[in-house]
């Protein structure tokens, strides 16, 4: 993983941005294409048994890896 820090004006940008986002140097030259998911905005739509299923099963990842699974859309 790398950590890029960001002054508060680029951070509030990429905070806001979602779907295909170009990362450019000062000059505006694109440096890098990512693609920032969606930020969750509430609780999923889960059915009861999914939520007790949820509850009962122990965690056994790291963060880091709960985050990868979610970014890949993979039901933690």
């Amino acid at each position: 993983m790398t950590v890029i820090r960001l002054d508060a004006a680029t951070l509030a940008q990429f905070e806001a941005a979602t779907g295909e986002v170009i990362l450019a140097d000062e000059n505006g030259k694109p440096v890098r294409q990512v693609i920032l998911p969606p930020v969750p905005t509430g609780e999923p739509d889960l059915t009861e048994a999914e939520w007790v299923e949820i509850e009962n099963d122990p965690v056994s990842y790291s963060l880091a890896e709960a985050w990868e699974k979610i970014r890949r859309g993979e039901k933690i």
